[in-house]
């Protein structure tokens, strides 16, 4: 009986969480019509919203809501396919540049998930994307060694592990790993486990953090079919894209 109640509130947990999520996309959608720029911060661990955290965008510094918003005035008469650094501070956090992508009158993604405080050596890598597919999978392969996804969720000999897998959209998905073996060989792909075909239009992106920062951004190619995106490899000891 205590197991079935447990279910039933973990599903309502979710249900609740998806039309808050969907409700927070109409309100976004509604700023732009007002030329209002809405930005959206999360923990990258824990999923939930980075509450008090200084944006600063343009000259402009604010800080987020409860909701883990910040709303700017939105940039007029961008050229197509403009990209703006935005940074992200809060104690207890990486300090962030994001690379905020503009397309014609809106953005490719306004949501981001921000690494908790980072010891040297370690990497996590963190995948955010949109409605649609509901349920991305990062996958971190080292050939020959293991596999990381939601199948097998840690290697306690190298010390990786699956941090987050999320199944309802927007992500935040995340992998932390110490830093990578020189001698290893390594990729990084994120896999669509609804199989709709068009991974392209997940509106994706990935950002690997360090102790000092974000050292790669990487984001889906809109044309892209199938249900897999290689998004880098490491050779070497060095972060390649394919």
């Amino acid at each position: 009986m205590r197991v079935l109640l447990l279910i039933m509130m973990t599903l309502m947990t979710h249900q609740v969480y998806a039309q808050d999520l969907l409700g927070d996309k109409f309100d976004d959608a509604f700023d732009e019509l007002e030329k209002k720029l809405a930005l959206r911060f999360y923990d990258a661990v824990k999923g939930t919203p980075l509450t008090k955290a200084q944006v600063t965008f343009q000259g402009s510094t604010k800080y987020t809501n409860q909701e883990g918003k910040v709303v700017f005035t939105f940039p007029e008469d961008l050229p197509a396919d403009t990209k703006l650094p935005v940074k992200v501070e809060k104690k207890g956090y990486v300090t962030s540049t994001l690379p905020v992508h503009f397309m014609v009158g809106t953005v490719f993604n306004n949501q981001f998930s921000i690494s908790p405080s980072l010891e040297l050596g370690k990497l996590r890598i963190v995948l955010d994307w949109g409605a649609s597919p509901s349920d991305l999978d990062a996958h971190l392969v080292k050939h020959n060694e293991y596999h990381i996804s939601y199948r097998h969720m840690k290697n306690f000999r190298e010390k990786v592990w699956l941090d987050r897998d999320d199944r309802d959209g927007y992500g935040p998905e995340t992998i932390t790993v110490i830093k990578p073996k020189s001698e290893g060989s390594y990729d990084y792909y994120v896999h669509d486990y609804t199989q709709s075909g068009s991974i392209g239009k997940s509106r994706a992106h990935v950002h690997i953090y360090s102790s000092t920062g974000i050292s790669h951004s990487f984001q889906i190619k809109p044309t892209l079919s199938g249900d897999r995106w290689l998004v880098f490899s490491i050779k070497n000891g060095q972060i390649m894209q394919p």
